[in-house]
């Protein structure tokens, strides 16, 4: 049991990393006129990476605290159930600015709704653990398995599919940037779909698919696929970043062959008109 607690703290340790990394190498690209995107759609996907990846450190060391059988405090649980949230906010944020040349455009209701489902929804569960008299422990497993059904999901398949629609476009011009985004699409559509399995729960559908049953199901933690898809979706965005990088240098290089090849066409001209001057 004691290697088992600590193949997960090295679990959230290296899921954490491939997020933090994810949002470091977004946060240093934004910066630079990139051919994935504009500054305003890599933002959001740097500030996930980073806060995601604090998530998974935190989570490190509430397994920590348990390993060593000691109390958990409220206001580390509470931090973590808040990064949770910001981080899939920016994530869903990110999927909308990648989808936003869909015609039709995605409505705002959808927008909205969808974020005003999920306030209401932990609003709900704040009042129903008032009336039931609930644990903070308890009510923390349901606004965290709520947070995730009402936003990480779709945020992780919207993600997926403005990624892959960006690798559509890039497909023809780039090939290596448009396999990197399909990986990450990719990736961050099974990403999305993992955060349904939720620590067990008394609410639908936390009672028939929760950790457990993905556990006894596939024979390993389910955030031990989060993990492998993490690096996934880093390995894919690098993949992509170092081909936009390359198409950089490239027209900056075919930008100076035409600057050079017009220079010495200008140095032409003028020789052949000094030459008609002096005959």
């Amino acid at each position: 049991m004691l290697s088992n607690g600590f193949g997960f703290i090295l679990v959230y340790f290296v899921y954490g990393l491939a997020f933090f990394c994810m949002g470091l190498v977004m946060s240093l690209e934004s910066r630079r006129a990139s051919a994935i995107g504009e500054a305003r759609l890599l933002t959001p996907l740097a500030i996930f990476g980073f806060v995601h990846g604090i998530h998974e450190w935190i989570e490190l060391f509430l397994e920590l605290r348990k390993l060593f059988n000691l109390p958990t405090p409220a206001a580390a649980d509470g931090g973590r159930l808040l990064l949770l949230l910001i981080s899939f906010a920016f994530l869903f944020l990110f999927a909308l600015q990648a989808l936003k040349p869909l015609r039709p455009p995605l409505p705002i209701w959808v927008v909205y709704g969808g974020l005003g489902l999920l306030i209401l929804a932990l609003v709900m569960t704040a009042l129903i653990g008032l009336i039931q008299r609930e644990s903070l422990p308890e009510w923390n497993i349901r606004a965290d398995a709520l947070s995730r059904y009402l936003l990480a999901v779709p945020a992780g398949i919207l993600a997926a599919i403005g990624l892959i629609r960006q690798s559509r476009r890039s497909q023809s011009t780039d090939r290596r940037m448009a396999s990197g985004l399909l990986i990450a699409g990719a990736s961050f559509g099974l990403y999305g779909l993992t955060q349904m399995a939720v620590p067990p729960a008394d609410i639908f559908p936390a009672r028939y698919f929760n950790s457990t049953v993905f556990l006894s199901w596939f024979g390993f933690p389910v955030q031990g696929a989060r993990l492998f898809l993490a690096t996934l979706i880093t390995l894919g965005l690098t993949l992509a970043i170092q081909a936009a990088e390359a198409e950089r240098r490239r027209q900056l290089a075919s930008a100076q062959q035409a600057r050079l090849e017009a220079l010495q066409q200008i140095h032409q001209d003028l020789e052949e008109r000094e030459a008609l001057r002096r005959e």
